[in-house]
């Protein structure tokens, strides 16, 4: 392990929480409707994607009836991935369901179920409807995947889960929204920059060995000691799982990271060090070159948050190592035969030019 790669204790942690009271009821299900425990809403792009394809595998591994509703089409999504690997999901029992709109999926098709995780609604437009769905199918849980990116930039690092957000972002009211609802408890999670294998968005990584491979100078912004937390997408999936229809996850907002940070340059090390290939960099001014050059994947500036509120709360620890990880993702790298596309480095030369490189 990097020596750059450190863990910083924050000393500062209160938890507080609530108990949110389960309304038991009997339920008789209509045999031509779909059953399940739970709802899991997925959507079709970005760094999240994939979230859906490994919470339906664990909780189906572990015996857990799941409907996975996909935002989008199969036929048009069926050739990339995760969506390549649903497959397996079917295999396990899972139902999946397919379409640009989860109410009219869902809505005569699923008659009752315990708990809903929303890997899809980006704004309170978006999430009404499906709280609607939640009220109708007696749902007693909404979990929803949020995003750390709505904490304020601070000095003060790592962030806890009260710290200041941007308070009128959409995916901020989101969960405000669901967090104020009556007929359901509802639990959020604040990832940082997802990662793991079959996802939708690679660029975490590939930015890296994209360069590093092909003998290029990797472009890393000044000074390269800035902090970043990288979420394992099944550090987040254990915390989901070990949140659904437990009392002290009711009502709370859980940072979902490993805990661990990194630095860009110790990042550019480790991929160099993955690739057995000799690291090439410089850094740049993003001030300077920030119209010029758009492809560095993370926020030029510290940004991590603290989980230790899972680790209390939920009994939750990180499973996963970034070594390792990103290991894992160059042979999936290299599987793809990425390694041979052709890339363009233009944005790079010009980069190197303002610099003086």
């Amino acid at each position: 392990m990097l020596s750059s790669h450190a863990f910083i204790p924050n000393t500062l942690f209160v938890t507080q929480f609530k108990k949110f009271p389960i309304q038991t009821k009997s339920r008789k299900l209509d045999s031509l409707q779909l059953t399940c425990s739970g709802i899991v809403l997925n959507t079709k792009s970005g760094g999240h994607a994939f979230v859906g394809y490994y919470l339906s595998r664990s909780l189906q591994k572990q015996g857990v009836k799941v409907t996975l509703w996909n935002e989008g089409f199969e036929e048009e999504l069926q050739r990339s991935q995760p969506f390549s690997y649903y497959p397996e999901l079917q295999s396990l029992g899972a139902d999946i369901l397919f379409s640009n709109s989860a109410i009219d999926t869902l809505k005569d098709r699923v008659k009752n179920c315990d708990w809903i995780v929303d890997n899809f609604s980006k704004s309170v437009e978006t999430a009404k409807p499906l709280v609607e769905l939640a009220m109708q199918v007696g749902v007693r849980q909404y979990l929803f995947i949020s995003s750390a990116g709505i904490y304020k930039a601070s000095s003060m690092i790592p962030h806890l889960e009260d710290d200041p957000i941007n308070s009128h972002s959409p995916i901020s009211e989101t969960e405000q929204f669901l967090l104020s609802q009556n007929s359901f408890a509802a639990t959020c999670f604040r990832p940082i920059y997802l990662v793991g294998l079959k996802s939708a968005k690679t660029s975490y990584t590939d930015y890296f060995f994209d360069r590093i491979v092909r003998g290029q100078k990797v472009p890393i912004p000044y000074p390269g000691e800035q902090l970043v937390s990288l979420s394992h997408v099944e550090d987040l999936v254990r915390m989901i799982i070990l949140s659904i229809d437990n009392s002290k996850a009711f009502q709370q907002i859980f940072n979902a990271t490993s805990g661990k940070f990194i630095t860009f340059e110790a990042l550019a090390k480790l991929c160099s060090q993955v690739c057995s290939k000799p690291l090439h960099m410089f850094c740049y001014d993003a001030d300077l070159s920030s119209e010029t050059f758009s492809l560095f994947p993370f926020r030029n500036r510290h940004f991590t948050a603290d989980p230790r509120k899972a680790q209390q709360l939920l009994n939750w620890n990180s499973s996963t190592n970034l070594a390792e990880n990103i290991a894992e993702m160059f042979a999936e790298y290299l599987s793809q035969q990425k390694d041979k596309r052709n890339i363009s480095f233009h944005e790079d030369q010009q980069l190197k030019e303002i610099q003086r490189v």
